[in-house]
């Protein structure tokens, strides 16, 4: 089977905006073709409130463009009981949970996600081991974990969130040791994502 690479709607508005969505894919061996999209994100990229206040009229149209060129995804998990235990944990909510499930299932997918509390939630819930290995170490090998930070508006809680995943969180995750690499990068504007995200690429040696 040729792989599936499935990107939820924050890391699709990151990668489209960047321009470096084909290039991601790539790196991963996934066929443009074989790229999907959540079904409900042109429609979040027109309406919803919380994507017009994190992402610039430019962002969302950048997006909305790369969109007609991505087919949603269609599938639904084929073991309920998954996604269950995934939207049963606080941070994890029913897409990502859908998403997460659908590459536990299927040993040729992947899964892209700008969902950092989904992601921070699966790597440290001890409940969720059996799903976190199955989704995990796909790729290349030793692959790194990337967090990705997009600031919109300047607040104080989100400098106290920046501070404590960049000082606290990923420090203490990778001094464990037990899952996996994790970086964190802060994006002030998607347009300069490309340039930042090929520099810590060449800082790492591999992602």
């Amino acid at each position: 089977m040729d792989p599936v690479l499935l990107l939820d709607s924050d890391i699709f508005i990151i990668l489209s905006a960047a321009g470096v969505l084909e290039r991601t894919a790539a790196l991963l061996g996934v066929k443009l073709a074989n790229v999907r999209r959540s079904e409900a994100l042109p429609r979040q990229l027109a309406r919803s409130k919380s994507f017009r206040q994190n992402y610039p009229e430019h962002i969302r149209n950048a997006a909305l463009q790369q969109c007609r060129t991505i087919l949603h995804f269609t599938e639904r998990p084929g073991r309920p009981d998954i996604a269950d235990r995934l939207t049963a944990i606080e941070g994890i909510h029913s897409g990502e949970a859908i998403m997460l499930s659908l590459t536990a299932e299927h040993p040729f997918y992947y899964l892209a996600s700008g969902d950092k509390r989904s992601m921070i939630a699966l790597a440290t819930t001890a409940s969720l081991a059996d799903i976190r290995s199955a989704v995990a170490g796909r790729g290349k090998d030793d692959p790194l974990n990337l967090i990705v930070e997009v600031t919109g508006e300047k607040k104080k809680d989100k400098a106290a969130k920046v501070s404590t995943a960049r000082n606290l969180w990923v420090p203490a995750i990778n001094n464990h040791g037990g899952f996996g690499r994790w970086g964190f990068v802060e994006v002030g504007d998607p347009w300069d994502a490309k340039q930042m995200l090929q520099s810590l690429e060449h800082r790492n040696g591999k992602t």
